[in-house]
């Protein structure tokens, strides 16, 4: 909940670009993944939700990328080459340019 808040601006920055922002969530419970997108607590406007399914963490994309805790950031280009996986956190006016310039990079 506090990285999709943290995230707002920049998203907002990139609403009207190439970036995705996706939001995934791993609850083996239908019900709470959707209650929790209707929330709005784990993104809003312009992040598109994933859902796991029954394979919770064992997704292949999660066990892909390795991921096994969360929340969890990652940047990935247009070519599937990741940029970052562990961006900037604290999400002030420093940390927020450090996103920007990742996300500038990717689009390249």
């Amino acid at each position: 909940m506090g990285l999709a808040t943290q995230l707002h601006p920049i998203i907002e920055r990139y609403r009207d670009s190439d970036v995705v922002f996706l939001s995934i969530n791993t609850d083996k419970s239908k019900k709470l993944f959707l209650d929790g997108v209707k929330s709005g607590l784990y993104g809003g406007a312009g992040v598109q939700f994933g859902w796991t399914g029954a394979l919770a963490l064992f997704h292949p994309m999660l066990q892909y990328y390795n991921f096994t805790s969360f929340p969890q950031a990652i940047v990935i280009n247009k070519q599937g080459v990741i940029v970052s996986v562990n961006p900037p956190r604290g999400y002030d006016d420093v940390t927020t340019k450090e996103w920007y310039a990742l996300l500038d990079k990717a689009l390249k």
